[in-house]
Protein backbone atom coordinates (compact mmCIF):
# COMPACT_ATOMS: atom_id res chain seq x y z
CA UNK A 1 0.00 0.00 0.00
CA UNK A 2 1.50 3.22 -1.30
CA UNK A 3 2.12 5.83 1.70
CA UNK A 4 0.06 3.43 4.22
CA UNK A 5 -3.15 3.31 6.11
CA UNK A 6 -5.40 6.22 6.09
CA UNK A 7 -7.56 6.60 9.26
CA UNK A 8 -11.04 6.58 9.91
CA UNK A 9 -11.23 9.88 11.22
CA UNK A 10 -8.50 11.13 8.73
CA UNK A 11 -11.28 10.01 5.89
CA UNK A 12 -14.19 11.73 8.38
CA UNK A 13 -12.50 14.70 8.36
CA UNK A 14 -12.20 14.86 4.61
CA UNK A 15 -15.31 13.84 3.77
CA UNK A 16 -16.86 16.55 5.72
CA UNK A 17 -14.23 19.11 4.22
CA UNK A 18 -15.74 18.51 0.48
CA UNK A 19 -19.60 18.77 1.77
CA UNK A 20 -18.56 21.73 3.60
CA UNK A 21 -16.94 23.38 0.58
CA UNK A 22 -19.96 22.67 -1.67
CA UNK A 23 -22.07 24.23 0.78
CA UNK A 24 -20.51 27.48 1.57
CA UNK A 25 -21.34 29.84 -1.84
CA UNK A 26 -18.45 31.16 -3.91
CA UNK A 27 -16.85 34.66 -2.93
CA UNK A 28 -17.99 34.19 1.13
CA UNK A 29 -15.71 34.90 3.26
CA UNK A 30 -17.43 33.06 6.51
CA UNK A 31 -19.88 30.63 7.30
CA UNK A 32 -21.66 29.73 10.13
CA UNK A 33 -23.96 26.64 10.98
CA UNK A 34 -25.71 25.64 13.81
CA UNK A 35 -24.21 23.67 16.71
CA UNK A 36 -27.08 21.05 16.29
CA UNK A 37 -26.32 19.84 13.22
CA UNK A 38 -22.57 18.86 13.82
CA UNK A 39 -21.76 15.13 15.03
CA UNK A 40 -18.12 16.38 15.98
CA UNK A 41 -17.50 19.96 16.47
CA UNK A 42 -13.92 19.31 16.53
CA UNK A 43 -13.83 17.54 13.63
CA UNK A 44 -15.82 20.23 11.70
CA UNK A 45 -13.46 22.70 12.75
CA UNK A 46 -10.16 20.18 11.43
CA UNK A 47 -12.61 20.38 8.43
CA UNK A 48 -13.19 23.87 8.09
CA UNK A 49 -9.62 24.42 8.08
CA UNK A 50 -9.00 22.26 5.11
CA UNK A 51 -11.69 24.21 3.24
CA UNK A 52 -10.18 27.45 4.21
CA UNK A 53 -6.44 26.21 2.94
CA UNK A 54 -8.45 25.53 -0.60
CA UNK A 55 -9.53 28.82 -0.81
CA UNK A 56 -6.44 30.60 0.19
CA UNK A 57 -7.98 31.93 3.07
CA UNK A 58 -6.22 32.50 6.68
CA UNK A 59 -9.11 31.01 8.46
CA UNK A 60 -10.51 31.52 12.26
CA UNK A 61 -12.21 28.61 13.21
CA UNK A 62 -14.68 28.62 16.55
CA UNK A 63 -17.74 27.02 18.53
CA UNK A 64 -19.75 27.59 20.94
CA UNK A 65 -22.79 26.29 22.48
CA UNK A 66 -24.91 27.30 19.72
CA UNK A 67 -23.08 27.48 16.40
CA UNK A 68 -19.67 26.17 14.55
CA UNK A 69 -18.07 28.79 12.07
CA UNK A 70 -15.15 29.54 10.21
CA UNK A 71 -14.29 33.47 8.80
CA UNK A 72 -10.99 34.42 6.50
CA UNK A 73 -9.23 36.64 8.64
CA UNK A 74 -8.90 38.80 5.98
CA UNK A 75 -12.58 39.43 5.17
CA UNK A 76 -13.81 42.53 6.17
CA UNK A 77 -14.79 42.09 9.33
CA UNK A 78 -17.51 43.76 11.53
CA UNK A 79 -15.04 47.09 11.80
CA UNK A 80 -14.87 47.76 8.09
CA UNK A 81 -18.65 46.54 7.21
CA UNK A 82 -21.36 48.18 5.88
CA UNK A 83 -23.55 48.53 9.39
CA UNK A 84 -27.08 47.98 7.12
CA UNK A 85 -25.59 44.75 5.89
CA UNK A 86 -24.39 43.37 9.50
CA UNK A 87 -27.75 44.12 11.16
CA UNK A 88 -29.37 42.15 8.35
CA UNK A 89 -26.30 39.26 8.53
CA UNK A 90 -26.84 39.42 12.93
CA UNK A 91 -30.81 39.18 11.81
CA UNK A 92 -30.08 36.24 9.75
CA UNK A 93 -27.53 34.05 11.99
CA UNK A 94 -30.24 34.97 15.04
CA UNK A 95 -32.87 33.65 12.81
CA UNK A 96 -31.29 30.65 11.46
CA UNK A 97 -30.42 29.79 15.36
CA UNK A 98 -34.04 30.48 16.19
CA UNK A 99 -33.71 33.49 18.48
CA UNK A 100 -36.40 35.42 19.12
CA UNK A 101 -35.04 38.88 19.37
Amino acid sequence: MVGGPISLESRRTADLADALDERIAAGADCFVQPIGEIENPERWRRAARIVGKRRGWKTSTGVNDRCVWMADERGPGPTRADPQVARRLEALIAEALGDED
